[in-house]
């Protein structure tokens, strides 16, 4: 069973404070959806924020990913030149420099790396 119960008066006769509560309780109510409840315009803007982020983040490790794979073929690829090389000056010296150079390279690397981790890094 349901009753409801609606009572309703003239305001032209209610007290002033109550003319002033009634007032201020509409406006609350009409007010309460946009305080409460995000723009639709806010929402766009934090999911395309939170998208911004994991793209950044994605790109980064995508990266690094990538560093670590070439990093293990070249290890592999030197085991097997090395390997190659027996005992000949030539070949070791012909190693020797591509490792000198893989070095080189690394390091660039770690200083792209840091860079990228560096920019994509919120601050803490």
């Amino acid at each position: 069973m349901k009753i409801d119960v609606n009572i309703s008066f003239d305001q032209r006769e209610a007290p002033r404070w109550a003319q002033n509560l009634t007032k201020t309780v509409s406006q609350i109510l009409e007010n309460q959806e946009k305080m409460i409840m995000p723009t639709l315009d806010e929402l766009q803007a934090k999911a395309e924020a939170t998208l911004a982020a994991v793209t950044a983040e994605t790109d980064l490790n995508n990266a690094i990913a990538k560093i670590v794979n070439d990093q293990r073929a070249t290890i592999v690829d030197l085991k097997a030149q090395l390997e190659a090389a027996g005992t000949d000056a030539a070949k070791l010296q012909a190693l020797s420099d591509t490792m000198d150079a893989i070095l080189a390279a690394d390091t660039a690397n770690d200083k792209i790396v840091a860079d990228a981790i560096t920019a994509n890094t919120p601050p803490a």
